[in-house]
């Protein structure tokens, strides 16, 4: 599941010099915070409040919400007072209650309560979506628009952090698989057969690995955070940003490379990824049949 933050896009920012594309983004955000809902996400709109005679004073018109943006009953709003919308604000806590898979990141500007956002989401310790396409600014004194976004597009996917912060187009959001049952019901097919196998396998380049461990990493194309998967770790899907938490799940127990039969390790010799996959599901079918 997936949680949505729009950051700070009231109509006070229409004051002043305009904003990059900001009808495109307006609808990017419209197209996003849809999909999400449709499979069962949370929208968060960040509205920030400034001092008494401010553009952004509670109440008055600037504080308001942009009126193309298409919101619902449902969405949370989270009221904030500095660029960094967890401080001195409930945003953390409704995230814990929430527990999403991943935080997609929108609004404006992309230098100052944009970027505060995704870096201080990231410092929280969610994989963090930033939507290259879904943020504006204006002209800055001594760069234009584009070259900011550009920049930032960059730089949140360079910077060191202890979860995922990955820049995605609206387009490609558009086109993967927010709703994680039909990844789920395959991972839990998965899980099934490799748990009644007996064998694991070493991986000389990442050490142990168990059959969970291969066949959820082959047959999803995901990124483990540990080998081999044992109780309390994480899986992380890179085609839907899909987390899922073991922490209720036995699995099997390593043993060393040289244990597994030698037909499989003659089999799996120079073998294509894709063909991995296919030979380890078999091994594991072989091995449930056999028991």
């Amino acid at each position: 599941m997936d949680t949505l933050i729009v950051v700070d896009m009231q109509v006070g920012l229409l004051r002043g010099p305009a904003k990059h594309n900001l009808q495109g983004v307006i609808e990017h955000i419209n197209l996003l915070s849809k999909k999400v809902r449709d499979d069962g996400g949370q929208i968060i709109w960040i509205r920030h409040c400034g001092n008494a005679g401010d553009v952004f004073e509670p109440g008055g018109p600037g504080w308001e919400f942009l009126p193309d943006l298409i919101r619902s009953d449902a969405d949370l709003v989270v009221d904030k007072t500095l660029n960094d919308p967890y401080v001195g604000t409930s945003l953390a806590s409704l995230l814990a209650h929430i527990c999403p898979n991943r935080v997609v990141v929108t609004g404006w500007a992309t230098d100052l309560c944009v970027d505060a956002t995704v870096r201080s989401t990231v410092s929280h310790g969610y994989d963090v979506i930033a939507v290259s396409d879904g943020h504006t600014l204006s002209d800055r004194p001594h760069l234009p628009a584009t070259v900011v976004i550009a920049h930032h597009n960059w730089l949140w996917g360079e910077l060191i952090t202890n979860r995922s912060i990955r820049v995605i187009p609206t387009s490609e959001l558009m086109a993967a698989v927010f709703d994680s049952n039909a990844i789920q019901g395959k991972l839990r097919k998965s899980w099934s057969l490799a748990t009644s196998s007996k064998w694991t396998m070493q991986n000389p380049a990442a050490g142990q690995c168990n059959v969970t461990s291969l066949l959820v990493h082959e047959l999803f194309g995901g990124e483990l955070l540990r080998t081999p998967l044992v109780q309390g770790d994480h899986f992380y899907n890179r085609i839907g940003g899909v987390r899922y938490d073991f922490t209720e799940c036995q699995f099997d127990q390593p043993i060393p490379y040289s244990d597994i039969p030698a037909d499989r390790a003659e089999a799996e010799r120079g073998a294509t990824s894709t063909q991995l996959a296919a030979l380890r599901a078999a091994f594991t079918l072989q091995t449930i049949a056999s028991n």
